[in-house]
């Protein structure tokens, strides 16, 4: 794992408003910034959807929960892998039929 990185995960609500404005700020002070497109809302669903594309085409990662933990850990040797694993398995119906209620 890099010690040194520059990179920011971004989650919350008002996803076209605070959250990408945050993630458009903080880019352009050099962070590699994240998005957990699982993690953010907004009050009207195509306000989201829009936000998070304009965010990807302006640079900015989009990932879920689920693949920035597994990319935070790099292999299944990391020693937290079995309880992470265990932890997400007991949450993704959740994580599911948020994602589900914001589309």
């Amino acid at each position: 794992m890099q010690e040194n990185r520059k990179e920011v995960v971004l989650v919350g609500i008002e996803t076209h408003i605070c959250v990408s404005q945050t993630a458009l700020e903080l880019k352009d002070h050099g962070y590699n910034v994240v998005v957990l497109a699982d993690a953010v809302s907004s009050s009207s669903p195509q306000e989201r959807v829009l936000a998070l594309q304009r965010m990807s085409s302006s640079g900015i990662t989009i990932n879920s929960v689920e693949g920035w933990v597994f990319e935070t850990l790099e292999s299944a040797e990391h020693p937290s892998f079995r309880q992470v694993s265990s932890l997400l398995k007991q949450t993704a119906n959740t994580r599911t039929q948020t994602v589900q209620a914001l589309l």
